[in-house]
């Protein structure tokens, strides 16, 4: 496949470079040392985020934003996975995976790929309820026959 390169447009943020340092520096702990650690990628410093969005009375929204190489960015990436819960879980697998399949071309870790296919594939069916059986016929007597 053809890879073309699309040229950065720079924008002034106004706000001093220390301060993306400070942040680039969280987001990659965050993947090195904390939730987002399945996004890792051996030798390549990665950034990134986890994010868990509440879904009402169902499973939450799984979410990763993250790019690769942290001290320069060839890639950028967000991964948002309905009902698969925590980010840090499946959502930053498949980041880690996308960015390394796009730097080296190929991803190393079978084990990340088959954990991401294990939680991508949907839930069985939950088996029919039962049908109650009908209740036992109750006999009926008109109160003028009893005896009371």
């Amino acid at each position: 496949a053809q890879q073309r390169s699309i040229a950065p447009k720079r924008y002034d943020s106004r706000i001093a470079p220390a301060h993306f340092d400070y942040i680039q520096k969280a987001m990659q702990a965050v993947v090195e040392k904390g939730t987002g650690w399945r996004a890792r990628i051996a030798d390549i410093a990665v950034c990134g985020k986890t994010g868990t969005v509440e879904n009402s009375d169902k499973k939450e929204h799984a979410v990763f934003i993250g790019y690769a190489p942290a001290d320069r960015p060839q890639i950028a990436v967000s991964v948002y996975v309905e009902s698969a819960g925590f980010g840090g879980n499946v959502a930053a697998a498949i980041a880690g995976l996308v960015m390394e399949k796009y730097l080296r071309g190929a991803t190393a870790s079978l084990r990340m790929e088959n954990y991401v296919r294990k939680i991508a594939q949907p839930p069985p069916p939950k088996p029919p309820k039962p049908t109650p059986s009908p209740l036992p016929a109750t006999e009926w007597y008109p109160l003028d026959t009893l005896s009371l």
